[in-house]
């Protein structure tokens, strides 16, 4: 091949390489952003889940309830793992 067309190919080349690496770049991205917003899915419903167990157990103990007895005095079997 002459230096012209090598010269061609290799332009050509880099920038095909550099839209591959701008696509991927674009593409992982994407899949964080929607992993993060999936997170922040999870970690608000840690966080009703905390909020809304904190409630039933102040009002337990209001009406003189102990979770602690009622933990001990339920003897719940332990779920089935799934395989």
């Amino acid at each position: 091949m002459s230096g012209a067309r090598v010269a061609a190919f290799s332009k050509y080349f880099a920038v095909g390489g550099l839209c591959a690496v701008l696509v991927c770049a674009r593409h992982s991205a994407f899949l964080i952003a929607d992993d993060s917003l999936q997170f922040q899915r999870v970690c608000a419903n840690v966080a009703r889940y905390a909020t809304e167990a904190t409630a039933l157990e102040e009002y337990l103990e209001s009406k003189g309830l102990s979770i602690a007895k009622i933990q001990s005095s339920t003897n719940l079997p332990w779920p089935a793992t799934v395989k």
